[in-house]
């Protein structure tokens, strides 16, 4: 499964990605910061996620720009669902 997390470079600057607790034993998981404003995460495991699920896939850690007054999460989207998120609505949740 894969996505991509786009954000404000210009308010936000990425510091790290770490696997959730929704695991159906990842082979392997993995999140970077592709370019700027664009992290992209991806696992492979040998289960599927099962239709239904919820939980926390990745756990993002952000530092907002000195002088910038984070929003709300607004400035956060996800895309590039692929394989077991295909066509999934994933609620993007924000946590203090």
């Amino acid at each position: 499964m894969g996505f991509t997390l786009t954000f404000d470079p210009r308010a936000y600057t990425f510091v790290s990605a770490a696997p959730g607790q929704l695991n159906p034993g990842w082979l392997l998981a993995d999140a970077a910061q592709s370019q700027p404003g664009t992290v992209t995460a991806g696992a492979m495991g040998l289960k599927e996620l099962p239709a239904g699920v919820s939980g926390c896939l990745f756990q993002f850690v952000f530092t907002a720009v000195d002088g910038l007054v984070p929003d709300s999460g607004e400035g956060f989207a996800l895309g590039a669902l692929t394989d077991d998120l295909a066509g999934w609505r994933l609620p993007l949740t924000r946590n203090n």
